[in-house]
C-alpha cells in the first residue's frame, strides 16, 4: 500500500507555478485563488499570506502559507499549507513574496475629501462601536475603531465603515471593505493628535503604485493517503504484536508459576 502511494503521488502529482496580485483572482486548473493579504508576525507564528481557494463546487476556505527569515540563521523559511481531500493533498508553497508599492494612499482630515482612481472618499468621523470590540481594553481581546467614509461615484453616495483592530500583543489588522461598483479601501492608520485617518485604495483604475504580488508553487498529490494509510496499518500491527506477545508472556509466566 506505501509503495502504491509513493508510486502514484511521485508519477501523477501536478506542479503549477503561478503570481497572484493581491486581490486579483486567478484560475490554477479548476480552483480559483486570491491572494488577500500579508498577515504580519505575531508572538506565537510567524508571517503569513492569506489565500482564498475556490474548489469546484464552491466550496472555499483560506490557506496560510508562510514565508518568513529564521531569526537564527537568517535564511528564508519556506513553509507550505497542506489541505488533504478525498483522493490528493494539495499544497501551496510559497515562492516569493513582493509587497508592492502602495501608491493608493489618502490622509484625510474630519470632513476632508479626495478623488482617486474615479471616486470622491470624505472622512466623516470615528466610529468607536465598529467592530463589536470597541476602544474600551478588554483582558486580553482586541480593540477596533471605524471610519465612516462617504464614498461617491458617478453621482452616488454610500457610507463605509472599514475598520482599524489591534490587540493589547502590539497585533493590528486593517481588513479592506469592498467599495460599490468595484475596488477596496482600508483604514490603515490612525493619527490620534490631529484626528486624521490614513486610507488604502486598491482595485481603482489610474491608481499609483502597484499591488502586492505572491508566487507560489500550487501542487496537487494524488492518493498520498495510502501512505499514510500503510504506515497507520504498520503501527497498528506493530502494536497488535506487542499485545499478542505481552500475553504470550503472561500465560507462560502463570504456567511456569502453576508447575511449581
Amino acid at each position: 500500500m506505501i509503495l502504491l502511494g509513493f508510486l502514484a503521488s511521485s508519477a501523477y502529482d501536478e506542479s503549477v507555478k503561478v503570481t497572484l496580485e493581491r486581490g486579483r483572482p486567478t484560475a490554477v486548473g479548476d480552483l480559483t485563488l486570491t491572494f488577500q493579504r500579508f498577515v504580519p508576525r505575531t508572538a506565537t507564528q510567524k508571517e503569513r499570506m492569506e489565500v482564498e481557494v475556490v474548489r469546484p463546487g464552491g466550496s472555499r476556505y483560506l490557506a496560510y502559507p508562510s514565508l518568513f527569515v529564521n531569526d537564527r540563521s537568517r535564511q528564508l523559511m519556506a513553509h507550505p499549507d497542506i489541505r488533504s481531500f478525498a483522493f490528493h493533498d494539495l499544497y501551496l508553497s510559497p515562492l516569493e513574496y513582493d509587497p508592492g508599492e502602495r501608491g493608493g494612499r489618502l490622509l484625510l482630515a474630519k470632513d476632508q475629501s479626495a478623488t482617486r482612481g474615479g471616486i470622491e472618499v470624505r472622512f466623516l468621523g470615528f466610529d468607536l462601536e465598529a467592530g463589536g470590540h470597541g476602544t474600551t481594553p478588554a483582558a486580553s481581546g482586541p480593540m477596533s475603531v471605524g471610519a465612516v467614509l462617504e464614498i461617491t461615484r458617478d453621482g452616488r453616495s454610500e457610507r463605509l465603515t472599514p475598520i482599524y483592530r489591534f490587540s493589547p500583543g502590539g497585533e493590528v489588522e486593517f481588513p479592506p471593505v469592498a467599495i460599490p461598483g468595484g475596488g477596496r479601501v482600508a483604514l490603515a492608520g490612525i493619527d490620534a493628535e490631529s484626528g486624521a485617518v490614513e486610507l488604502l485604495l486598491e482595485g481603482l483604475p489610474d491608481l499609483p503604485g502597484s499591488p502586492a504580488k505572491l508566487a507560489l508553487d500550487v501542487t496537487r498529490k494524488p492518493l498520498i493517503q495510502l501512505v499514510w494509510g500503510g504506515l497507520y496499518l504498520i503501527f497498528l500491527g506493530g502494536a497488535l504484536a506487542a499485545w499478542q506477545r505481552y500475553r504470550q508472556a503472561l500465560r507462560h509466566d502463570a504456567t511456569a508459576a502453576g508447575a511449581r
